[in-house]
This record gives structure tokens, C-alpha cells and sequence, in this order.
């Protein structure tokens, strides 16, 4: 099974006046022992959706489970809500974007989606101006795309345009949305702006300055980054979480998916969430060899079928 752990003391302990001691299990620094911070008023209420806006789903990759969980729900409240249903695919291309779109399209209905989709693409040559109508009438979104940096991108011109502010008002206003992949990492206060995870599967993503960021959408407060086991992704959490301690960076697996509203965030899916928390280190600073150093970072782990609470 899959392990759930909660408020584990992590400690990134590079050179300089950084140690831990064993014994006492507490980390050094400037040979000062720090004691474990008071955690007794710990959660993430603040995760849930404000009141009065729809569900939301926010996927790690559901390419792995077409079928699964999450895309069933996602699809059973689209049906409930009723109206048009969009597809709002992502791509540097629209023959790709459009491609992709179709492909997703026939997952849904394939899973009893009432409604024959809308297939809208997003690509650098969108009309962004115009995209905001296009949005406004859905009662639910299926939003996706793969190449973060790209999203970093568009949500940069969605912003510009006015349709960030356009697709944010109408979720608050109950749409029902799911967001998959680089479309999920779009929904934090920031994200990865980066087209692949390949080199951050080394130490070097530990490094101060090494990630590229950019702003989300800001629909969920919080860092999303996808694919968070798959891709080994820790360093990329660990680098949301020494820029802005006080958001929680949460890491999706592929195949599982947060369902959020405003009464609960669920996993669900196939395998788990993480959370690296940094609202409640001590030292948060770099190192002689430029490697981050943090003290009492909390890490949480959520298996399926759990709420992140």
C-alpha cells in the first residue's frame, strides 16, 4: 500500500554552518541546535474553494488512466451541471492543440459525457481577447496541456488579455473545471516554467536560482506540480517552497487527482499526493555551494481516497 505520513520534519542541510545532530535529532546551524516548531494549529483549510465556486478538479497526469476515477467524477458533475462542456486544449501549435483536444473529447464521451464538447485550442497565436467569450458560457471545462514552460507562456497572455480574469470569475461562480498536467501546475500561485523535467531529476534542482518559475492563475493557493513521483520532482517543490514559504507545494502523482470544493480536497485516483510545507521553517537560506538550506520544512503524504486537511 501506499504510505500516509504527516507532519515529518524535513531538513536540507548543505555546506556551510549546517549540521544535524543524530543524537538529538535536531539540525544545527551556526552549531545552535533549533528546536521543532509548535505545529498545533497545523492544516490546509486553506486549500479548499471560497464559497459559491464549482468543483475542481486538478489532475497529476491523467493520460496513464483514461478510464479512471478522476475523469469518471470529473464527467458525472459535468453532466449535473449542465450546458456546454469545453475542451481547452494547450499546445505550441494549433493542429496540435486541436489534436489533442479530439483525443480527450472521445475519453470523455467514451466515459457518458452528455454534452458533444467544444474543442477550443491555446497556443501562442490565440486570440486571447476573444477567448474570455468563448469560456463564458461553459457549465464545465476540461483544461489540459504538457509543456509547463509553454503554459507559463499563455497564462502570461490570458492574464494580459483579461480571460484569466475571465476564467477565475467563472469558477467562482460555480463552472466546473478539471485541469490536467501543465494545466494543473497553471492553477497555483505559481509554477514550474519548464518544458521538461528531465534535469531536474538531479541534485541541481536543489540549487538556488536553477528553477524557472513564473505566476499561476492563482485558483488553488498552493504550488501544483505534476507527475511529482514519476519525474522525481522533490527539488521543484522544495525550490516553490524557498521562494514562498508560506504556500504549500503540493506534488500529484500520475493517475490521481484532487477534487476540490469548499467542504474538502480529496485525492483520488490511483496513488498519492505530497506536500512540502515551509509555513513553519526556521532557517530558509543557501548554502557555500549555492544548494538551498531549510530547516523544519514538513512533508505529508495522502493516499487516495484521503482528504488533505
Amino acid at each position: 500500500g501506499i504510505l500516509s505520513i504527516h507532519d515529518v520534519a524535513f531538513h536540507v542541510i548543505p555546506s556551510g554552518p549546517y549540521a544535524y545532530d543524530l543524537t538529538t535529532r535536531r539540525p544545527l546551524v551556526d552549531g545552535t541546535a533549533q528546536d521543532a516548531p509548535d505545529i498545533s494549529g497545523r492544516d490546509f483549510s486553506g486549500l479548499r474553494a471560497p464559497a459559491g465556486a464549482g468543483t475542481l478538479f486538478i489532475g497529476g497526469d491523467l493520460a496513464r488512466d483514461t478510464r479512471g476515477e478522476v475523469m469518471q467524477a470529473f464527467v458525472d458533475e459535468a453532466n449535473a451541471a449542465g450546458g456546454p462542456v469545453v475542451v481547452l486544449s494547450a499546445a505550441p501549435r494549433k493542429p496540435a492543440a486541436m489534436g489533442y483536444a479530439r483525443y480527450w473529447r472521445n475519453r470523455l464521451r467514451n466515459l457518458g459525457l452528455e454534452a458533444r464538447p467544444e474543442l477550443v485550442t491555446l497556443t501562442p497565436d490565440t486570440d486571447f481577447a476573444a477567448l474570455a467569450g468563448r469560456l463564458a458560457g461553459a457549465g464545465a471545462i476540461f483544461f489540459t496541456g504538457k509543456d509547463q514552460a509553454l503554459m507559463a507562456d499563455l497564462v502570461a497572455q490570458m492574464e494580459a488579455a483579461g480571460a484569466a480574469d475571465a476564467l477565475r470569475g467563472w469558477w467562482t461562480s460555480g463552472g466546473v473545471m478539471l485541469a490536467d498536467n501543465a494545466a494543473a501546475a497553471a492553477l497555483g500561485v505559481s509554477m514550474s516554467a519548464e518544458s521538461s523535467a528531465s534535469g531536474d531529476q538531479s541534485s541541481d534542482s536543489f540549487l538556488d536560482g536553477y528553477l524557472a518559475m513564473a505566476p499561476g492563475l492563482g485558483l488553488v493557493n498552493a504550488v501544483i506540480e505534476p507527475r511529482a513521483f514519476y519525474d522525481y520532482l522533490y527539488g521543484r517543490l522544495v525550490s516553490h517552497v524557498m521562494a514562498d514559504p508560506a504556500t504549500p507545494a503540493v506534488g500529484l502523482e500520475r493517475a490521481t487527482g484532487l477534487r476540490v470544493t469548499t467542504d474538502e480536497v480529496r485525492v483520488m485516483g490511483v496513488e498519492a499526493a505530497i506536500i512540502i510545507d515551509g509555513r513553519y521553517a526556521q532557517t530558509m537560506a543557501v548554502g557555500d555551494n549555492d544548494a538551498f538550506a531549510a530547516t523544519w520544512l514538513l512533508i505529508d503524504t495522502f493516499p487516495t481516497g484521503t482528504t488533505i486537511e
